[in-house]
């Protein structure tokens, strides 16, 4: 990830994060918490194939930012640097 960053010419800081999210998870608790289908759709990209869009947060964003934050594991945060 770090590199598909930088082949991208993003910076990565030595303090940054990546972390790894249950798609299905998430989805499930935006359903039941927003009543809402949010959608992860890959854009993977020449440098960076994970590449995701994230759709139908629409009016909702602030509350399903916080969902999608309170789905990531604690042990599945990695350092980037």
């Amino acid at each position: 990830m770090r590199q598909a960053l930088l082949d991208k010419g993003r910076g990565v800081r030595r303090t940054a994060f990546f972390l790894v999210l249950n798609v299905g998870a998430a989805t499930d608790q935006c359903r039941q918490e927003l009543n809402r289908e949010i959608r992860f759709i890959n854009l993977g990209e020449a440098h960076d194939p994970s590449h995701t869009g994230i759709y139908g947060m629409l009016g909702n964003e602030s509350k399903a930012a916080q969902l999608l934050a309170q789905a990531i594991s604690p042990a599945e945060v990695y350092p980037a640097g």
